[in-house]
Order: structure tokens, then C-alpha cells, then sequence
């Protein structure tokens, strides 16, 4: 299954790169993306895998460096080398972005935002039973990364991210982005 998605998101990305290649070289405000992470686990649960979408907006009337966006991510944590216990959280994050150019085609970024986390977490009720505990949280995600540009339509982008919210954690990206 995850290689079906990767599979999509990379067909899908040189496409609409592919057809616009040849783009006017304009300010292109909207952004879509994709990326692939990897967290620590928190607590005593393992690392995790996950898939990222992410969709941005730079405020061009305030700076052509200053992005809003709103990201969803999901993450499944394993508990030591057991597969037994899961903890579940997709979190959605608002935040800004702002862009430090060091070439045309390279800037770095600064990333912050407010989280929230929908979590899904096993626990041991008795000997062989398990309970899940739902919730919901709130908290804080900086971060900073890097955006290489391959033409003015499509980029790939690194990030990496602090999740300051209950049963902390942190992630790295790697993803492609398309501008339109």
C-alpha cells in the first residue's frame, strides 16, 4: 500500500512539473505537497514512518518570503519490539513559513506553528488485555528546513520538526512540492 502512494505522489508531482516546465518564470503563490517522514517515537514507542500533504499560500502583500499553510501527517508508533501495543496520532498543523534566500533556486526555511493531534493510544489494562484511550491535543511545532527549486512550478524540500505537545516527539521530512 505505501508504495502505491509513493508511487502516485511521484507520477502525479513530475506531471504537473512535466506540464508546466516551460511557465513563465512568475511569483506562484499556492503550493501543494508531499512528503515522507520519519519520528522518533515517544515514550518507550518505536520510530515511525509516515505520509505528509501540506498546502501553502505566500502573503505576497505582506512578503514574498512569508507563507501560511496547513499540514496533515500520520503517525504509527509500535511499543518496544512488540507490535502489539499501537499508538495512532494524526496530527494537523497550522503555521507560517518564512523563507531565507541563498540563491534563486535555494532558500532555507523557519517553520511554526499550533498543533493538533487526534491520538489513538494502546495501553495494558490487565495481564493480556488491551485498552485504547482516544484524545485530543494541543501544542506548538517549530521547525526549519531547506527548498530547492528545479523550475518555478516544482521543488523538493527538507524539514525537520519539533512536536512540543503531549507525548512529545520530533520528524524529519523529505517531500516534493508543485506551485501554482
Amino acid at each position: 500500500m505505501n508504495r502505491l502512494i509513493i508511487a502516485f505522489l511521484i507520477m502525479f508531482l513530475t506531471v504537473v512539473s512535466a506540464s508546466s516546465a516551460f511557465a513563465a518564470d512568475t511569483a506562484k503563490p499556492f503550493e501543494i505537497d508531499g512528503s515522507f517522514a520519519l519520528a522518533k517515537g515517544p515514550d518507550d514507542f518505536n520510530s515511525a514512518r509516515s505520509v505528509n500533504f501540506g498546502v501553502g499560500y505566500t502573503l505576497t502583500s505582506v512578503s514574498e518570503n512569508l507563507q501560511v499553510r496547513v499540514d496533515l501527517s500520520y503517525f504509527k508508533f509500535y511499543y518496544g519490539n512488540s507490535r502489539t501495543l499501537i499508538y495512532e496520532r494524526m496530527p494537523v498543523t497550522v503555521s507560517g513559513r518564512y523563507y531565507f534566500p541563498i540563491t534563486d533556486r535555494l532558500k532555507a526555511f523557519a517553520q511554526a506553528g499550533l498543533e493538533k493531534s487526534y491520538d489513538a493510544k494502546d495501553r495494558y489494562l490487565f495481564i493480556d488485555m488491551i485498552g485504547t484511550e482516544n484524545r485530543t491535543s494541543l501544542g506548538f511545532s517549530p521547525g526549519g528546513g531547506i527548498d530547492f527549486a528545479i523550475n518555478p512550478t516544482f521543488s523538493f524540500f527538507a524539514l525537520g520538526r519539533f512536536h512540543v505537545i503531549t507525548d512529545q516527539y520530533f520528524s524529519m521530512q523529505v517531500g516534493s512540492a508543485v506551485h501554482f
